[in-house]
């Protein structure tokens, strides 16, 4: 369960700062704070290619982390689409975040920024509420592929649906009775949204260990891939989900024997 703990400042190598902006004496003239890390090349690109604009000479593919609104989710969702064949029509605010100021003389209403990710302060910490799909970053991949792009055979080529891997709770992951060792402690269970792959993440004494779970030739859940030496939770739930969506680029779905 997540717990908010009052900050009193922030300190970097010899500079210290009071924490807590709006709680700062004059703070209640600002009425909310914007951010948004989507205000970019990639996004104009994303958003023109949609409008119809590059679609005979450019492919465009996009990669990255999204918010999970499940309430068991320990972490963000890795997805991944082709923009010939993406699973969202992306409006201009998608990806914005408004943080409202709770002291403000002059509020800003709820839903005055469309499609924003909205941020208040509680007494019980933070309440966030997302209106659509709400990613926290990503990476457009654009290649030029001029006149071979018009081809209609190699257009047929192209496209693969969107793919997305996601933390799943416990209970889930366990009811496909997976064949793991565990030499370590749960800290994370996944699956893709067809549940083709399981994803587990362990800790350990000295490092993390994740592990790629897929189905045999009876069906049932074995590792087939895994990788340990990783320092961090974040860098092991990362390195899981993009070995994850690896497996999902490739047709393949019943394995033998461990492959990675």
């Amino acid at each position: 369960m997540l717990t908010n703990t009052k900050v009193e400042s922030h300190t970097l190598e010899e500079k210290t700062i009071p924490s807590g902006f709006f709680d700062l004496p004059g703070s209640e003239n600002v009425s909310a704070i914007v951010f948004s890390n989507s205000g970019t090349h990639a996004k104009f690109t994303r958003m023109g290619y949609q409008s119809g604009f590059g679609n005979d000479v450019l492919k465009v593919q996009r990669v990255g982390r999204v918010f999970d609104p499940s309430p068991d989710s320990m972490d963000s969702a890795l997805f991944a689409y082709d923009m010939d064949d993406p699973n969202v029509v992306e409006p201009w605010g998608q990806g914005l975040s408004v943080l409202h100021n709770p002291k403000a003389l002059i509020p800003v209403p709820d839903g005055f920024f469309p499609h924003a990710n909205e941020h208040h302060l509680t007494d019980g910490g933070i309440a966030a509420s997302t209106d659509g799909w709400h990613p926290f970053n990503s990476t457009t991949m654009v290649l030029d592929l001029g006149k071979v792009r018009k081809d209609k055979f190699f257009r047929a080529l192209l496209g693969h649906g969107p793919r997305v891997v996601a933390a799943i709770p416990k209970p889930h992951f366990w009811s496909f009775d997976p064949f793991v060792e565990l030499d370590g402690e749960e800290d994370g269970w996944y699956a893709d949204e067809f549940e083709a792959f399981l994803g587990l993440v362990l800790r350990r004494e000295k490092d993390w260990k994740a592990i790629v779970l897929a189905r045999d030739y009876h069906f049932r859940f074995f590792p087939i891939a895994k990788a340990t030496g990783m320092s961090s939770r974040f860098e092991a739930v990362d390195r899981l989900q993009h070995k994850m969506m690896g497996f999902l680029g490739s047709p393949r779905r019943l394995f033998d024997e461990a492959v990675g």
